[in-house]
């Protein structure tokens, strides 16, 4: 099936395309495994995108037989310069080893714009409790930084907020209070 998902999906601006990346990036077949890093070094950067996908959900699969293959592929693109790659790459080497990639990770979310979102989700979706420090620290460092970017320190206060439960306050959060009134992140009352 993936050959055929993968011919589908060079057909750009289809309908057939998209639907075959979706099937790409759900492939949940061990045995495809290899085919999938090939592709996670694809020309075409969506189905590039789809295999580092695929790959990603293996990754956080503990009893995966392919786990350190993968977990070495996607370390090998986290310097990619396909921005969606190194996206999920960073979430796939989160899922796999938390405990190296973390410090890896917010380092690389400081510097690098683009991933900053996906590190903080993945963060908050594989519940690595031991990185609220950091992201309270991240809140603080952007505040001064980049007062104007309230987007990060949104992810950074929810991600903290499904972590621990804890409301963090910071500069914007009014502003986001009058866009999104009905957000448990800022409503005590829920």
């Amino acid at each position: 099936i993936l050959p055929k998902a993968v011919a589908l999906a060079r057909e750009k601006d289809t309908a057939r395309g998209s639907s075959a990346l979706q099937i790409i990036s759900n492939i949940q077949d061990e045995t495809a495994v290899p085919d999938l890093i090939v592709l996670m070094k694809d020309r075409e950067p969506f189905i590039a995108s789809a295999a580092v996908g695929a790959l990603s959900k293996f990754a956080s699969n503990k009893n995966s037989p392919n786990r350190m293959m993968i977990e070495e592929a996607l370390d090998a693109q986290l310097k990619s310069p396909n921005i969606y790659v190194r996206q999920g790459a960073y979430a796939g080497v989160l899922a796999a080893n938390p405990d190296k990639y973390l410090p890896i990770a917010l380092s690389a979310m400081k510097r690098d714009e683009s991933i900053r979102l996906h590190i903080i989700y993945a963060i908050s979706n594989y519940k690595l409790i031991q990185a609220v420090p950091a992201l309270e620290a991240f809140i603080r460092e952007s505040e001064n930084k980049e007062p104007n970017l309230i987007t990060y320190r949104v992810a950074a206060a929810q991600a903290i907020y499904k972590l621990t439960g804890r409301r963090i306050p910071f500069k914007g959060l009014e502003m986001e209070k009058k866009i999104h009134p009905n957000s448990d992140v800022y409503n005590p009352n829920k």
